[in-house]
């Protein structure tokens, strides 16, 4: 079916926009419009015939066309440049949704002298949903009443902790508690005998959580770091000794997710400290006999564990415990709300 000169005139022009830049358009369409005004004067000067009939109807045809694709061309261009816009900021928001998993922490806990039982709450979470638990700090006694209490009996723990039978192990964290305004008049041997008992009284917490979970792995090092870490599948916490400032019993804790920078880096150092030579290991099953963790004691810290030894340090775990649970609440600890910081 044969098209009208104005279709195909408006056919021509449209074809010939598309391979156009929005300005090139623009100027075409203008001009285009110009030239129909004047085909249109030039038509209305003529005598009435075919001639002037023609160019009448391709006047009005160029005219509509042109006045139609400009402001085709100007909504187009509004639409391109809001569409451009939010597809930028679209990119810059993912982006920085992005490094902010990677660089940024998800929360943050303020220094404290008291447990807090947001942070409590939110750790014992991720611990009922980790398959593997890695701890590295001072002593384990809070990580054994979480064990203990804990709902999730798949978990397999690692536990990094400063070497009993190396008396400068504890040097970096005595510093911290020095610095401390709640630690009075104690002085610096009172207090690492303190720091050493409550390493030790957290092994006998351990021994006595190794029911409520698949396993537990101790490694000793000779240089522990200040900070302390703790891994579970979703998240990495680090707690901030190094930071002084505030001589707090609890420092400002940060949590970060898996695909965070902090996590990559701890579960490097981890394996790290795994396979080095001068790590001590050992491991506490569901089979530990109360003979095995009688050698297991003394070979991890070079004092033997009699019958007394045995009493005083596990009367001074579950002392610890009540003293936790005076603090925030037996739901702390009954694997449904919250866990000892």
């Amino acid at each position: 079916m044969p098209y009208s000169p104005e279709e195909n005139l408006r056919a021509t022009l449209s074809a010939t926009l598309k391979r156009l830049s929005q300005t090139s358009q623009i100027s075409l369409l203008l001009g285009s419009a110009i030239l129909s005004i004047c085909l249109l004067w030039w038509g209305s000067t003529l005598p009435h015939s075919l001639l002037s009939s023609s160019i009448n109807a391709v006047a009005t045809g160029l005219l509509v066309s042109a006045s139609f694709g400009i402001m085709q061309s100007f909504f187009v261009e509004k639409l391109t440049r809001e569409s451009l816009g939010q597809s930028v900021v679209n990119e810059m928001r993912s982006a920085i949704r992005l490094h902010h998993r990677r660089y940024f922490p998800t929360d943050e806990f303020e220094p404290s002298d008291r447990p807090n039982q947001a942070f409590n709450e939110q750790m014992t979470d991720d611990l009922h949903s980790s398959k593997e638990y890695w701890y590295n700090g001072l002593h384990a006694k809070f990580c054994a009443m979480r064990l203990l209490a804990s709902r999730n009996r798949q978990v397999q723990a690692h536990f990094v902790l400063p070497d009993p039978r190396v008396p400068y192990a504890l040097d970096a964290r005595l510093r911290y508690r020095l610095a401390q305004q709640s630690v009075g008049a104690r002085s610096p041997d009172e207090l690492r005998q303190h720091m050493r008992r409550s390493l030790l009284s957290g092994l006998v917490g351990l021994f006595e959580a190794r029911h409520s979970c698949d396993s537990i792995e101790i490694l000793f090092i000779q240089e522990p770091a200040l900070d302390r870490f703790e891994l579970f599948d979703a998240s990495v916490w680090v707690s901030l000794f190094s930071d002084m400032d505030r001589g707090t019993v609890f420092p400002r804790t940060v949590r970060f997710p898996r695909d965070s920078i902090i996590y990559r880096m701890q579960q490097s150092e981890l394996s790290r400290i795994r396979r080095s030579p001068s790590t001590r290991r050992f491991e506490i099953t569901v089979s530990t006999s109360r003979d095995d963790v009688v050698g297991l004691f003394e070979a991890m810290t070079g004092d033997t564990l009699d019958d007394v030894l045995f009493h005083e340090l596990s009367e001074e775990f579950e002392r610890s415990r009540a003293r936790f649970l005076g603090s925030v609440g037996a739901s702390a600890l009954d694997g449904t709300r919250g866990s000892p910081r």
